[in-house]
């Protein structure tokens, strides 16, 4: 897979406080030219570029066409320079023949005599090369420093070339090259007629400019290679830092099908002692066994159903269809605590937010869940060609629910009411809701049809008043009328 190494930039958001004080359409250009690399590099090149002519201004002379006046203060003029250096040392040379001929002059210091020999200036100090605030006779006014000055300047160019990151090692060999040769041409060739101390350092020059195109050059290319390990680096992190992201998340989704929500909020947590035992006691929440006794006549290990899986694989789509239902809005009250076999266990109330003491929505709710899921079954016998019966029992009461296990860890809940919700189940009779006394005078209230069965023996509690959940609440089936109708005049209304 190719990595692409280098990618444009992302546009800032957060200006300077510079740059806020600045017109709008500045701080767009500065956005643009900071979110695209090709920009910036060609923008960087330029700036090179002008700090180079600017540098090297002054070496070119420019005059009238008159030929008398000057532009600029400091301007080498190649020819006229010449003629008057060697003037100047025509005067010189004089100059000091005629001394040499005359004695030394005597200056007295203190109480003796002291001979003076008269003092020799050099050609480099009549030409006012090394000193720039003094005047010569070669030029009016300040002079370069000719041509270390200008070297100098040339150097200070190659650093602001060096300084710039976001440009290629290969652009930067370039530009370093291009001011080099141009440069170089101009002290070796087009300035090179100079004779005399002047040009005396042109060839040391020559040697510092190659070695210093040489070491930013090095430079570059360190400075590339590290920004390159940099992106990979970050790119490298950022994929890490997704991958445990979504590891982190898919943790996070398997534990909550494992674990309740608020169960596995509390094990997440990064606060509690490893050894600490989760547990939490509840009251009023109400239980459902489900169980389909005539799973196990089904259940035939031949060749023809693949020993058997196929059995597996039909009561597995039975109990996905339940956890199915419990995704809908009527039935956020319900957890799924367990499926054993062909038994399926829930219950409803085991929060705060879940548990209603005053208009027991959580009963109600488990009421219509466990209407549901006896039309559910009905529906796959329908389209599975099977015969499959229902059992269910439903109780209300405390009970206290927990995790047991220190790996694979299962959610439970125990309790006197736990132990009579699963003897409705399995003392009810078959496609039959079998409710407790609590249940009823609960449900009874809310407008569902209900039956009684009569006294029936239990085990472990004597002797019991049951009764028969036959159907849905009267309102409920008003409630669903009235908003079917709803949707439908809004399909009518729509068509």
């Amino acid at each position: 897979m190719k990595i692409k190494l280098f990618q444009e930039l992302p546009k800032p958001t957060n200006f300077p406080l510079v740059l806020q004080c600045m017109p709008e359409q500045v701080k767009k250009m500065s956005s643009a030219v900071a979110s695209s690399r090709t920009v910036s590099q060609m923008l960087a090149c330029f700036v090179v570029l002008v700090l180079f002519l600017c540098s090297i201004t002054s070496m070119v002379s420019l005059r009238s066409q008159r030929r008398s006046w000057w532009i600029g203060s400091f301007l080498l003029d190649l020819e006229s320079y010449r003629d008057c250096s060697l003037l100047s040392a025509e005067n010189i040379t004089n100059l000091t023949l005629d001394d040499a001929n005359h004695t030394s002059s005597l200056s007295v210091v203190a109480d003796g005599l002291t001979l003076q020999a008269p003092e020799v200036i050099s050609l480099k100090e009549q030409l006012n090369v090394t000193l720039g605030d003094e005047n010569n006779a070669c030029h009016q006014g300040p002079t370069t420093h000719f041509p270390d000055y200008f070297t100098f300047c040339v150097l200070v160019v190659m650093v602001s070339c060096a300084v710039y990151q976001l440009i290629f090692c290969i652009i930067k060999l370039l530009l370093l090259v291009a001011i080099c040769v141009a440069y170089l041409s101009m002290v070796l060739f087009t300035h090179g007629s100079l004779d005399g101390e002047v040009f005396i350092s042109r060839y040391v020059t020559v040697a510092v400019l190659i070695g210093f195109t040489i070491a930013f050059f090095i430079h570059a290319q360190q400075t590339e290679a590290t920004s390159r390990l940099d992106f990979l680096w970050k790119l490298q992190a950022h994929e890490e830092k997704d991958e445990i992201e979504h590891l982190q998340a898919y943790n996070r989704k398997l534990i909550a099908n494992i674990l309740p929500e608020h169960v596995a909020v509390h094990f997440l947590c990064t606060d509690r002692a490893p050894d600490e035992l989760y547990h939490e006691e509840c009251e009023s929440v109400c239980i459902l066994f489900a169980s389909i006794p005539n799973f196990s006549d089904f259940y035939v290990e031949l060749e023809s159903n693949n020993e058997g899986v196929e059995c597996l694989r039909l009561l597995n789509e039975i109990i996905a269809d339940f956890d199915e239902l419990l995704e809908e809005e009527r039935f956020k009250w319900i957890e799924k605590i367990k499926s054993t076999g062909a038994t399926y266990m829930a219950a409803a109330g085991l929060t705060k937010s879940t548990r209603d003491l005053k208009n027991f929505r959580h009963v109600t709710a488990m009421a219509d869940y466990a209407l549901r899921i006896r039309d559910q079954l009905e529906y796959v016998n329908e389209h599975s060609f099977n015969n499959f019966k229902i059992r269910i029992g439903i109780n209300i009461g405390p009970v206290v629910a927990g995790v047991i296990g220190a790996r694979k860890p299962q959610y439970d809940i125990w309790g006197n009411a736990v132990n009579v919700a699963s003897r409705m189940d399995s003392t009810g009779e078959l496609d039959k809701i079998q409710v407790t006394q609590e249940v009823y005078q609960i449900l009874h209230k809310k407008g569902y049809p209900l039956s009684c069965r009569g006294t029936i023996k239990v085990k472990g509690k004597g002797d019991m008043v049951t009764y028969f959940l036959n159907g849905r609440s009267h309102d409920i089936i008003e409630e669903d009328c009235s908003s079917s109708g709803t949707k439908e005049a809004a399909a009518e209304n729509h068509t």
